[in-house]
């Protein structure tokens, strides 16, 4: 086995030092590679602010591999299970937007994603004759769908929700009632004289009645529920996923090799050594040599003492293989040599590491 390269981490009393490798500079999300930039996109409707910006301001491209792991790994309602039911019904419902909406980012597929798939859709005057039914009404009312759900989104009641293309070119939003009746119509159309609902169903029942039913039916079920209960049920359904506890990222960040750009340091050397072996694994010994004369003494209650962390990280063809710290406090008066020696164990399969 060659000797890895270490990327250590120590911090003393209040000096923060570096002893061997450069951490990079964080990136902006513009600036990180595609399926970076595809994590957070898709991810969106899921992270908490903590979480996006702990992603942002890491490093390294392997620190976000682990972080994407880790993130989905704080999701899993069984991780006693080979299989991450959260992770993988999250990415059925982007693969689904995209097939029927074409972009994550419409209104309908970032509704779907938040609240799964309705169990009835009714399309209304779609532009695309290949839409079959969903052509109905076209000339007398602008694009619009009508979803039903019973009780299975996430305000768990019945829930009913117009979706429109205002103007019929403008980006599908919902429908909300202070949008009026004659916003679903289209402008200037020969087939009605004026917007009143009255007039305009008159003549849709006539054109296209299933369509116009469905229609009809929302408009009276969302009337229903104004002014007060509609507006806070979509409140609830449309909110951001409540991300877990926390403490996954804390933990995470704890481990992080990743240090302020203009973090003090000071001179220390380490050497590898391989004492022995813990079954078919090879036990790699790191001796970090510390000057005393470089560090500060700590003070607590008339004790004096230097407190040491190492963090550090393994990694295996650019892949972050383990994380470690040790923590090390030495009494000042115990100290007699000009170094102060830290000495870590990981037992490592054959190969090369860094």
């Amino acid at each position: 086995m060659r000797s890895p390269r270490a990327r250590l981490l120590a911090i003393a009393a209040v000096t923060l030092v570096l002893l061997r490798g450069a951490t990079a500079l964080a990136a902006s999300p513009a600036e990180l590679a595609p399926k970076y930039q595809q994590f957070l996109e898709e991810a969106e409707l899921l992270m908490s602010a903590a979480e996006r910006a702990a992603f942002v301001a890491l490093g390294e491209d392997y620190a976000r591999d682990a972080f994407i792991a880790s993130f989905w790994r704080s999701r899993d309602p069984y991780p006693e299970t080979a299989r991450n039911e959260a992770r993988d019904t999250w990415q059925e419902r982007l693969e689904s937007g995209r097939s029927l909406f074409g972009t994550i980012h419409d209104a309908r597929a970032r509704f779907q994603l938040l609240n799964d798939a309705p169990d009835q859709r009714v399309e209304i005057a779609q532009r695309d004759p290949a839409a079959g039914d969903g052509f109905r009404c076209a000339g007398l009312l602008v694009p619009i769908e009508v979803w039903a759900y019973a009780h299975d989104e996430r305000t768990h009641e019945e829930l009913v929700v117009i979706f429109f293309r205002p103007g019929g070119v403008s980006p599908w939003r919902r429908w909300e009632s202070y949008d009026g009746v004659g916003a679903l119509v289209v402008t200037g159309t020969a087939q009605v004289q004026g917007p009143s609902k009255a007039e305009v169903f008159a003549v849709a029942r006539d054109q296209c009645p299933e369509a116009a039913e469905a229609l009809q039916a929302a408009l009276a079920w969302i009337a229903a529920r104004e002014p007060f209960h509609y507006p806070l049920m979509m409140i609830k359904a449309e909110a951001p996923i409540e991300p877990p506890s926390v403490e996954w990222l804390s933990t995470f960040a704890s481990y992080s090799t990743d240090v302020p750009a203009d973090a003090g340091t000071f001179s220390a050397s380490v050497d590898f050594s391989f004492p022995g072996r813990r079954q078919s694994r090879t036990v790699v010994q790191g001796t970090i040599a510390v000057p005393v004369a470089e560090l500060g003494e700590a003070a607590l209650a008339g004790a004096h003492s230097y407190d040491l962390l190492v963090t550090g990280e393994v990694l295996h063809d650019s892949e972050l293989l383990d994380r470690f710290r040790y923590r090390f406090d030495f009494a000042a008066g115990d100290v007699s040599g000009p170094d102060l020696p830290l000495v870590i164990q990981r037992p490592l399969r054959p190969g090369d590491y860094r």
